[in-house]
């Protein structure tokens, strides 16, 4: 496959005919994405040829960043299917980096419903546990989900944090994130981080309400057990 030859129109074809059949086009998938990151961080010589031929022509429309952004959106929007979170899993686990940006977009799934943000949240704790470049992302965006207005959605988030906290490294980046929402309630009123259609909260509200400080509270509770030194919070 020749990495970053191709325009953004092909791209995009090429995607929407992998997120038609994911398992059966995941070979193909994987090599072009390899090549891509392959041809964006120079790592053969014949990418160094190609990146020689653009620059003198057109230049990359699509980097591999925006390819892999593009795919898991697209399969995000299908609907929810056994076969459709075993590819997204394999594509966290496997792909050659994972954009952060992608990461922290993950958030989107929580107005999406339980179902979806459960596969996230499991996607999210195989990324942190497999992939260390990408733990701290990944726990952020699942400790910003563990802050959902909705107590069910909190309550499948917040026992992942907490059997991820049994790694001390995994453990401090999860507590960081507690201490911040913690002291979220210092503030006259909730942040606009914490209101947005994706938390269930689609409106700023003008005053804290149970809800919203449950919210800030839930991660830091659930913590307190294995770290009593943040009582002095």
């Amino acid at each position: 496959m020749l990495s970053g030859s191709m325009s953004s129109k092909e791209c995009e074809e090429l995607e929407d005919f992998i997120v038609e059949d994911p398992h059966n086009c995941s070979d193909l998938l994987f090599s072009w994405l390899y090549s891509e990151y392959s041809s964006d961080h120079d790592f053969s010589q014949i990418n160094n040829i190609f990146t020689k031929a653009l620059t003198a022509g057109n230049k990359k429309e699509k980097s591999y960043s925006d390819i892999v952004n593009s795919i898991v959106l697209k399969v995000l929007a299908k609907d929810p299917t056994k076969e459709r979170d075993e590819f997204l899993s394999r594509l966290f686990l496997e792909c050659p980096h994972v954009p952060e940006d992608l990461i922290t977009s993950l958030v989107r799934v929580g107005s999406q419903g339980a179902e979806s943000i459960l596969v996230i949240a499991n996607i999210l704790r195989d990324t942190a546990q497999w992939r260390p470049l990408s733990a701290k992302p990944a726990l952020k965006t699942l400790s910003l989900l563990a802050t959902h207005d909705h107590e069910s959605v909190r309550d499948q988030v917040t026992p992942i944090l907490l059997e991820l906290c049994d790694q001390e490294s995994l453990r401090d980046i999860v507590t960081e994130a507690a201490v911040k929402y913690l002291k979220y309630l210092y503030l006259e009123v909730p942040p606009e981080s914490l209101c947005t259609h994706n938390l269930g909260r689609p409106h700023q509200p003008s005053e804290w309400t149970e809800t919203t400080v449950k919210a800030c509270l839930y991660l830091y509770l659930a913590l307190l057990p294995l770290n009593q030194s943040l009582i002095h919070e």
